[in-house]
């Protein structure tokens, strides 16, 4: 986040003007990253008026596409 926006602070940043928003869908454990809650999570980002939507998931290796079409379908819909 400092190397994006350090508000001209201590050092130089990439987007001095940016503003982040944080939207928590992990729990305290780490664990509990629903669909439903990753997705509320962009929708908030998006009514923020957010350009950018940076997320830290933890896929390993992607999310494979044989029989994962629907989700896909529906991750992209929300993504656009």
């Amino acid at each position: 986040a400092g190397t994006v926006t350090s508000r001209g602070i201590g050092t130089a940043s990439v987007a001095p003007d940016a503003r982040l928003l944080v939207a928590k869908v992990f729990n305290a454990s780490g664990g509990g990253a629903t669909t439903d809650r990753v997705w509320n999570a962009m929708a908030w980002c998006d009514e923020q008026g957010a350009d950018v939507v940076n997320m830290s998931l933890g896929f390993r290796g992607g999310i494979p596409i044989a029989g994962n079409e629907p989700f896909i379908a529906q991750y992209q819909n929300v993504v656009n």
